[in-house]
């Protein structure tokens, strides 16, 4: 089966390329895989997709939105992929698995970067957290410091997660995380998107495990994603009788650690 693919972003127009066999491009999104923008107001893409008849929506590095729009958007039968730069799908997916089960005993998170970006970087600190995490989390503290911010969180069976966020003066510097994950186990991972950083360390008893370098690019996942979830929703095509549609969770992480981080900042900037 060959997927339509209606890329109205040019990263995605340039991923498409690695899916010539599987995916053929086409100027509407009746009945495609709709590779949209994430800047600005996108939800309102993504509805205008999805009233045009498109059957997957797969979003660029969506930008930070209100609840209310992130919750409309609930309403969509659609699935929808989310391509967040800073919390890579395939990055996530292996760091947990490198740890082989082991434990987490706590989790700290550090993010940095300009004003603009806060809200993203927190909503993406958060959801690294929870991934390690392995559910939802709850505010416990958060306090404003002069450089930025630093909270403490509550995972599952008392897990606690520290996120702190340090502002700096560049403008667009796109947002850099750090994650820390203790344990007999410990995790390190280090995302940098503009300076292509997603680096992962697995250390244990044995020694350090640097996974190899991912030389897939974040757009080209996300959109073979989109893909797959596509074909398998085609008439049940591509999965066993009696086997669910497996649909994305991407929008409802993304409903999650966005509404902590602007819990986060409400509680930290209060007058005290």
């Amino acid at each position: 089966m060959t997927v339509r693919v209606f890329a109205d972003h040019a990263a995605y127009r340039q991923a498409l390329g690695g899916f010539a066999r599987s995916a053929t491009a086409v100027l509407t999104a009746h009945d495609s895989v709709a590779a949209l923008s994430g800047e600005g107001e996108w939800p309102t893409r993504v509805e205008e997709a999805a009233r045009a008849g498109a059957v997957v929506a797969v979003v660029d590095d969506p930008a930070a939105v209100s609840q209310e729009a992130l919750d409309g958007l609930g309403a969509l039968a659609m699935p929808i992929v989310l391509q967040r730069p800073r919390l890579r799908h395939d990055l996530a997916g292996a760091a947990t698995s490198a740890r082989g089960g082991s434990t987490v005993r706590a989790v700290v998170v550090e993010c940095a970067g300009g004003e603009h970006e806060r809200a993203g970087l927190l909503a993406d600190a958060v959801g690294w957290a929870r991934e390690f995490a392995g559910g939802e989390l709850m505010l416990r503290s958060a306090e404003g410091t002069a450089g930025g911010l630093v909270c403490l969180l509550e995972g599952p069976g008392g897990l606690p997660v520290t996120v702190m966020f340090t502002g700096l003066d560049a403008p667009r510097a796109g947002g850099l995380v750090r994650v820390s994950v203790l344990g007999e186990t410990r995790s390190e991972v280090s995302v940098d998107p503009v300076a292509g950083v997603a680096d992962l360390d697995t250390v244990t008893a044995a020694g350090t495990l640097r996974a190899a370098p991912r030389h897939e690019s974040s757009h080209r996942g996300a959109l073979g994603r989109g893909i797959r979830a596509a074909r398998a929703g085609d008439s049940g095509h591509d999965r066993p009788e009696g086997q669910p549609l497996d649909r994305p969770h991407d929008l409802d992480n993304l409903r999650h650690d966005s509404a902590l981080a602007a819990e986060i900042l409400d509680v930290a900037h209060r007058p005290r």
